[in-house]
């Protein structure tokens, strides 16, 4: 097991070893040293991660937003192209920058244009808000951009191995440790603010609210159902989803709406021809604040570890989540004892000695199937937490 866990290490680690080189490399020619470093007061935050980041850092931002605005500060959010409209919706700062994550690696023109841009604005800090660093981009970032703070976490492995972490720490004016802090998502957004002397929200747990429009709305009551994942590590069995979801429709006649994007729409054709139920098909046909919409109004989410989790939390929705161990503990299960009651997330996993493995299985696993945590979580399971919120009108989900 041990072989086959390196072999695995190996596997995720050599293709990012010969980005990191290519971009270590190609940054000395990219780097302006006779670039001017006359900077007002204005602050860029770059925040390259996911949806599901974004959505967990929301009490932090407006946090961050809020004081640095009474300090006459103008922000700008560099983020990622993925979720740029979507955070602008949120109208929290003052500016926005778009970062392609696969164009700023591969395309060094775009690169080059994009960091003369920022430095043209000239920005006293520059904050890097991911504590799981990423040495081609969010350190690449920092090595190239022109500012006199440069503040980000001093980081762990998650992304990238130590050696990559080391020499990338020598960009930064200001590095956080957080080597002996609770690696929780929303508590380690406000050990930077606590490092920043930024007062802390009251609460971790995110608030959204939808802009449902009515040419939207789905006639009935319905469920969504996301079965797709970032990694094929991550996702459960697509045949155990419509197991579930054909004894929710069997119990409560709920629609069932299908969600997601481009790994959804590949397992809704490869397995069409097994759904025994109609279906509302929204795969592909969302955007992310339309998502947000259809999330509101429905009775719940059923899903893989995707961002709808998150946004499901934020809008105070049930929501089911098959989860694995790779980070178990970093973002979920959401930790808060609520003064408010809240419904949060139902994370349904089987406990192994292996957790937080940071997704360098231990097992051999046959390409394109789930690790074995995932594996492990059964039909029964499921469906006995869905059982329980469907008979109890979901009232012991709340957070207290």
């Amino acid at each position: 097991m041990i072989l086959i866990r390196y072999i695995n290490i190996l596997r995720g680690a050599l293709p990012r070893f010969f980005i990191n080189i290519k971009c270590f490399i190609a940054d000395f020619f990219l780097l302006d040293k006779n670039h001017s470093t006359e900077t007002s007061k204005k602050i860029l935050l770059i925040r390259p991660d996911g949806i599901g980041d974004f959505i967990q850092w929301l009490p932090s931002a407006y946090a961050m937003a809020d004081y640095y605005k009474k300090l006459n500060y103008e922000i700008t959010l560099l983020a990622n192209s993925a979720w740029l409209d979507y955070s602008k919706s949120f109208n929290i700062f003052d500016g926005y920058a778009e970062l392609n994550r696969k164009k700023f690696t591969s395309d060094t023109e775009h690169k080059k244009f994009l960091i003369s841009n920022l430095n043209n604005r000239g920005f006293e800090k520059i904050i890097y808000l991911s504590a799981s660093r990423e040495f081609a981009i969010g350190d690449s970032l920092m090595r190239l951009l022109k500012s006199n703070e440069k503040i980000g976490f001093k980081g762990d492995n998650s992304n990238d191995a130590w050696l990559w972490l080391t020499i990338g720490n020598k960009w930064y004016s200001k590095l956080i440790d957080i080597a002996k802090e609770k690696k929780y998502e929303p508590y380690l957004n406000t050990v930077l603010l606590k490092n920043l002397n930024i007062p802390l929200p009251q609460d971790n747990v995110p608030a959204i609210s939808a802009q449902v429009k009515e040419e939207n709305l789905i006639s009935g009551d319905y469920f969504i159902l996301i079965p797709g994942s970032n990694m094929n590590l991550k996702q459960w069995d697509f045949k155990n989803f419509l197991s579930i979801a054909e004894r929710i429709i069997k119990q409560t006649g709920l629609i069932c709406v299908f969600c997601g994007g481009e790994k959804e729409s590949g397992l809704l054709k490869k397995n069409e021809k097994l759904i025994n139920f109609n279906y509302e098909n929204y795969i592909n046909k969302t955007s992310l604040q339309e998502l947000t919409a259809l999330i509101s109004e429905s009775k719940f989410v059923l899903s893989n570890d995707t961002g709808a989790v998150h946004i499901a939390a934020g809008l105070n929705k049930p929501a089911y989540c098959i989860y694995g161990g790779g980070h178990f503990g970093r973002f979920l299960p959401y930790q808060e004892d609520k003064s408010v009651p809240r419904i949060l997330p139902t994370v349904i996993y089987n406990k192994m000695e292996c957790f937080n493995c940071n997704w360098k299985c231990k097992y051999q696993i046959t390409k394109n199937n789930p690790a074995r945590c995932i594996e492990s979580v059964t039909v029964e399971q499921v469906w006995n937490e869905i059982e329980k919120g469907i008979n109890n009108n979901f009232k012991n989900l709340l957070s207290n």
